[in-house]
């Protein structure tokens, strides 16, 4: 072992994880340096995801990953995974510390003392961290929705909001040390302050009014029977991005009847025209599955009709994968793999096209891009505007964490090229 302790982390699955594992780095920045995965580290915290076989499959073998990269460093598996069988993965070779759900805020605790006992001395101070443009602000934990394809509500427990004083406290934190858009995250992030006599968008209102160092905040996934007027309202502020991940799953109503989501096909119509004459200029991304019991030819075809009517930004698909223990195990109508990935080709397509069409509707707009770290050698670097796209710059003329004013020339492959104009 080095007589300098580091760290490294591997992130699965969602944007809660993310928010989490940020959390993480921002307490261990304190006692250790933080590696990129998977440089040989003396700890490794491997943050799992559980959603489906597959992201099952990936957990162990990013775990599997880690014990390969240095046998003798000590592993900490936390996430969705740990909370739906923990045996198996405590049984993984260097496998140290399972982390549930309730054991996290133990993690920092255990690395430091860990690291006491291994090396007898005072952990060094944080090594510089620069280039980071986004952080996640966890609001909340758990979900109190039943869809039936989802295990998370068992692995996540009950809906838990935080605390909006500290909540607060947290964004001044990360304003100070140069984030400058911050992404309010959680489990079902939309159901913020229910437990608490409190809401989204009251909490919102707070953290704008009350660090107003930070220019950007965005909403993450959201479901959409959890936009009340008053948080549609709050889309018109400029400080709140105008991009909303909005889940749809499915454009037919009998197969969101059979989700167990509650909502039709027709309300998420509804919702999207409001949302729209709230903010015209909104960016919508979704979620799709493909392939759920049951989904016949005529409803795969609503749902390719609602890609094209609603013109996403982006859409993330997912074939279905049966999770043991969730209401769709009992469902009849299997599809099968092969009329699955048939359908996954062409909903891609219809994605694609939907992308491209939005893309293009910016092609000579100025736009404000915030800059992050550019890929080793490139003549230009990547940023995101406010509508989440992602636009390349000049890398000369800038560096990460710049918010520009930049002019989109060119769309070439699905990615967007900008003049520089003014930094901001």
């Amino acid at each position: 072992m080095s007589n300098h302790p580091t760290i490294a982390f591997a992130t699965l699955g969602c944007r809660t994880n993310q928010a989490e594992t940020a959390q993480l780095i921002a307490q261990l920045s304190d006692v250790c340096a933080v590696l990129p995965f998977p440089e040989p580290a003396d700890v490794y915290v491997i943050n799992t995801c559980t959603v489906t076989h597959e992201a099952d499959r990936q957990s162990r073998q990013v775990i599997r990953r880690a014990y390969r990269a240095n046998p003798e460093a000590a592993l900490i598996v936390t996430g969705c995974a740990v909370d739906y069988h923990p045996d198996e993965l405590a049984a993984m070779p260097g496998v140290r510390l399972i982390a549930t759900r309730d054991d996290k805020e133990r993690i920092a605790a255990e690395v430091a003392a860990w690291y006491d006992r291994k090396l007898g001395t005072e952990l060094p101070p944080s090594p510089s961290q620069t280039g980071h443009t986004r952080a996640w602000l966890k609001v909340s934990e758990g979900c109190n929705n039943r869809c039936a394809f989802c295990i998370v509500p068992q692995t996540r427990g009950a809906e838990l909001s935080q605390d909006p004083a500290k909540l607060v406290d947290r964004a001044r934190a990360l304003a100070a040390t140069g984030y400058q858009e911050l992404v309010l995250t959680g489990t079902n992030v939309g159901m913020y302050g229910r437990d608490r006599g409190e809401s989204l968008a009251r909490l919102l209102d707070r953290l704008i009014r009350e660090v107003p160092e930070i220019p950007r905040w965005r909403i993450a996934s959201i479901e959409p029977i959890d936009f009340p007027d008053e948080l549609v309202e709050r889309l018109a502020d400029p400080k709140v991005c105008p991009q909303i991940h909005l889940c749809l799953q499915s454009g037919s109503s009998r197969v969101l009847a059979r989700m167990r989501r509650r909502y039709n096909a027709d309300q998420y119509r509804r919702l999207v025209a409001k949302l729209r004459r709230a903010r015209p200029d909104l960016a919508l991304t979704t979620d799709i599955i493909v392939g759920f019991p049951g989904e016949t030819e005529e409803d795969f075809a609503e749902t390719l009709a609602m890609v094209e009517e609603i013109g996403f930004a982006g859409v993330h698909q997912f074939p279905f994968s049966l999770r043991e223990g969730t209401h769709a195990e009992t469902l009849d109508g299997r599809v099968s793999p092969a009329v699955i990935g048939e359908r996954m080709a062409r909903l891609s397509e219809a994605a694609a096209r939907a992308k491209a069409a939005w893309q293009e509707s910016f092609r000579g707009q100025e736009v404000e891009v915030l800059t992050e770290r550019a890929p080793e050698g490139s003549p230009e670097r990547p940023g995101h505007t406010a509508h989440f796209m992602k636009v390349w710059v000049s890398a000369a003329e800038t560096a990460p964490n710049q918010r520009w004013m930049a002019r989109v020339d060119r769309i070439e492959d699905g990615e967007a090229f900008a003049t520089l104009l003014t930094c901001c």
